[in-house]
């Protein structure tokens, strides 16, 4: 089964790269949920972006710390597949690889909604985030 990963911008306020806010959903099967409401869009995708590649590299566990959360993303691999646990929930699937290119997919989305006109600054989260996405 594979993780799934959804995102959604907060539209109340006009879209700002240094205040991105929204939801992020990580969801497997039905009952499985990973959810953060109102949430720093940028410092999740970054911790689930450091989570992937540590276990893409071989670690078989990974603390990501999201900046604006009390709580880190933690990234397990096992030979059953890989699971990512925050605070109280957690969520597990069998293809990391499926997850990093809905991962990538999402960045480009979220980025592709701030308009070509954003400037992004060269030390931000989002420029890693850009990066990463096109590899």
């Amino acid at each position: 089964m594979s993780i799934e990963l959804n995102v959604a911008l907060d539209y109340e306020e006009p879209l700002n790269l240094e205040e991105a806010l929204g939801d992020i959903k990580i969801v497997c099967g039905f009952d499985d949920v990973i959810r953060g409401s109102s949430v720093w869009v940028d410092d999740w995708l970054m911790a689930l972006v450091e989570g992937v590649q540590a276990l893409s590299r071989g670690d078989r566990e990974y603390t990501s710390d999201i900046v604006t959360e009390s709580c880190p993303l933690i990234f397990r691999s096992s030979s059953q597949g890989v699971s990512i646990l925050f605070a109280d929930a957690a969520v597990a699937g069998n293809d990391l690889r499926s997850f990093e290119l809905r991962l990538k997919a999402i960045i480009r989305q979220v980025l592709s909604e701030f308009g070509d006109d954003s400037e992004i600054p060269s030390d931000s989260f989002w420029a890693q985030l850009e990066r990463y996405a096109k590899e």
